[in-house]
């Protein structure tokens, strides 16, 4: 098992939800296993069902965040009203400031700490600023993360 998880990656496609068999409608099966023998699977912190129907909602809302590092060398980050540019300047993040991205989208392009990207994250509510700046652990989009 050590050598197969050692080889997953976030975003990893690991199976695919469907109706087959006696089902009656799209669903996902899942078991884990520990040198051979059967794990009782956890789903928010509690065990699941295995004997009859259940409806589960992930805590998270199957919706993502992240966190990323800005990274100006020294100025504070602009943040506009929307994803680019020619949007209004409403703040700014200091440089080290660590941010919770919310989503990402594509706008005006930027070049800046960490290259030329199209990439915007959303760090609240009519707040964006350029992934160009921000250090994410990621080039391009981040698994896992909503796009806006």
């Amino acid at each position: 098992m050590r050598s197969v998880l050692k080889n997953m990656n976030i975003g990893r496609v690991i199976g695919w939800v469907g109706s087959t068999g006696g089902s009656t409608g799209p669903h996902l099966h899942y078991e884990q296993r520990l040198n051979g023998n059967d794990i009782q699977v956890r789903f928010n912190g509690t065990l699941a069902l295995y004997w009859g129907t259940k409806n589960y909602t992930s805590d998270n809302n199957c919706n993502g965040t992240a966190t990323g590092t800005v990274n100006t060398a020294g100025s504070p980050l602009t943040v506009r009203s929307g994803p680019g540019t020619g949007y209004t300047a409403v703040d700014t993040v200091a440089d080290g400031a660590r941010v919770t991205i919310q989503c990402q989208t594509s706008g005006t392009t930027v070049t800046g700490t960490y290259g030329t990207s199209s990439i915007w994250d959303r760090i609240g509510a009519g707040r964006y600023v350029s992934d160009a700046y921000v250090y994410t652990g990621y080039d391009g989009y981040i698994p896992g993360v909503p796009r806006c």
